[in-house]
């Protein structure tokens, strides 16, 4: 045994020596914590920033309330416009509209050949009738013929029938009325060996005896001092035939001289006039003049000492179709003929008058024009001189009569 050991209590006495370490006995408990020391010195600083690390996954959305909206931007430019798109279906049909309050009576009745007219039931006293009534035109004279150096005319036209409307009553009328529509003039011979011969006078259109539209007088033949025209017929009398070379007169005016047209027809209160045949002077072919109902009818073409002149114009009327043309000049064969007359058709038809034929100096005159589509009343165009023959004139346009009555 090794160490200093001390028996107090039993008398003996050790005397302490070193001994072996004896085994470390159990800790003690932990005491109270002393107080915090000073702080020391902050030490150096650290090593460089380390390199930046990989971005990590994107987080969820967060949940939050939506903004205000912003206020609108500056509008666009226009585009272009788009392609049309396909048509759509037809709609349905509309409701039929309310019927609209009868309109008056009327009955027409019209006459291009003769009957009777029948005055119609709904007919009154306060009932009216308008009428226009056109007489027949007369024929065209034929043309002249003559050796080549010895000017001869062409035929002169024919003149114009009555042309004119009225207003009356009904009542002033029978319940039946005969009605004549007037045949046109005939046409004139060509001359064989000399003049030509006149054409005829047109007939009357008749209502009864309450009125009467009258022909008109038939154009002259050729000659060597020149061609009448017919004049126009008017509502009191018919116009006078062309005769020679004077032109027809009317019931108001004597002939002109020679180789002069014949005057217009009469104008009726409610009527317009009809245009006259033209004359033809042994030297040329006269155009037609005009009329605002039935126009002129044009002269034939002259036969000079060396050659041969084209006939003269139709005249046209207010609303009436194109003039129509003469024929040409001819030195062989036959010369051209005149184009007819036209009309221009509906209930109060105007009239274009027909042309005169061409003349020729060396073989027939051209045929002057007559009747054409719708040509009522206009007299016949003159035939052409010659040396073979004269060309025949061209015959008169019938007569018309329409009647319309209206109820009140």
């Amino acid at each position: 045994m090794s160490g200093n050991v001390s028996l107090k209590n039993e008398g003996v006495t050790l005397i302490p020596g070193t001994g072996a370490t004896g085994p470390t006995g159990p800790a003690g408990a932990t005491g109270a914590t002393g107080p915090t020391g000073v702080t020391g010195a902050t030490g150096p600083a650290g090593g460089p920033t380390g390199a930046t690390g990989p971005t990590g996954a994107t987080g969820p959305t967060g949940v939050g309330t939506t903004g205000a909206t912003g206020p609108s931007g500056v509008a666009g430019a226009t585009g272009a416009t788009g392609p049309t798109g396909p048509t759509g279906a037809t709609g349905a049909t509309g409701v039929t509209g309310a019927t609209g309050p009868t309109g008056p009576d009327q009955n027409i009745q019209i006459f291009t050949s003769s009957g009777t007219w029948t005055k119609p039931s709904f007919a009154d006293a306060n009932s009216t009738v308008r009428m226009r009534l056109i007489g027949g035109g007369g024929g065209g004279g034929g043309g002249g013929q003559s050796t080549l150096g010895t000017a001869i005319s062409g035929g002169a036209g024919g003149g114009g029938g009555a042309a004119y409307d009225t207003l009356d009553l009904a009542s002033t009328f029978s319940s039946t009325v005969s009605v004549t529509i007037a045949a046109g003039g005939t046409a004139g011979a060509g001359g064989t060996s000399g003049s030509g011969g006149n054409g005829g006078q047109g007939g009357n259109s008749t209502f009864g005896s309450y009125y009467t539209a009258y022909g008109g007088g038939g154009g002259g033949g050729g000659t060597t001092s020149g061609a009448g025209g017919g004049a126009g017929g008017s509502s009191s009398s018919a116009g006078n035939n062309g005769n020679g070379a004077s032109g027809g007169g009317s019931n108001q005016s004597i002939g002109m001289l020679g180789g002069n047209t014949g005057l217009p027809g009469n104008i009726y209160a409610l009527g317009p006039q009809s245009a006259p045949g033209s004359g033809s002077t042994a030297s040329s072919a006269n155009n037609a003049s005009a009329g605002n109902v039935i126009g002129g009818s044009g002269s034939g073409g002259v036969l000079l000492t060396g050659s041969a002149g084209g006939g003269g114009y139709g005249s046209s009327a207010v609303g009436s179709p194109t003039q129509p043309t003469p024929g040409a000049s001819a030195s062989s064969g036959t010369a051209g003929a005149g184009s007819n007359g036209v009309g221009s058709g509906g209930l109060f038809p105007t009239v274009s008058g027909p042309a005169g034929g061409g003349g020729n100096s060396g073989g027939t005159g051209g045929a002057g024009g007559g009747p054409g589509t719708n040509a009522y009343g206009a007299g016949g165009g003159g035939g052409g001189a010659g040396t073979t023959a004269g060309g025949a004139g061209g015959a008169g346009c019938p007569g018309y009569i329409v009647v319309i009555t209206t109820g009140r």
